[in-house]
């Protein structure tokens, strides 16, 4: 999976699949396909346009990735690629559910 998208986008989409209060071990779905990215946590679900370059889904923990992406503030634009083993979000790669 490879797509990029706007970091203020990507955390309206997170938002709006997974409450804020989530626990630790609760996982976020991230599906990039037809140039639409949806996300996915606890039944709930969000999507929204972007420039998906491979198609893909990958599962990483969903306060790990909050925690991640506020390293992000300032940034406009995100590229994700994940593969069986990472998530690579601009240079850093995080593990994988």
């Amino acid at each position: 999976m490879k797509f990029s998208i706007a970091l203020l986008d990507l955390e309206k989409l997170i938002r709006a699949a997974c409450p804020s209060y989530s626990r630790k071990a609760d996982n976020l779905t991230i599906s990039a396909c037809q140039g639409r990215v949806l996300v996915e946590c606890m039944g709930a679900s969000a999507v929204m346009d972007a420039a998906v370059i491979v198609e893909g889904t990958v599962t990483v923990h969903a306060r790990s990735l909050r925690n991640v992406l506020k390293t992000y503030r300032g940034t406009l634009l995100l590229e994700l690629e994940a593969n069986a083993e990472a998530l690579r979000i601009q240079t850093f790669r995080m593990g994988v559910v």
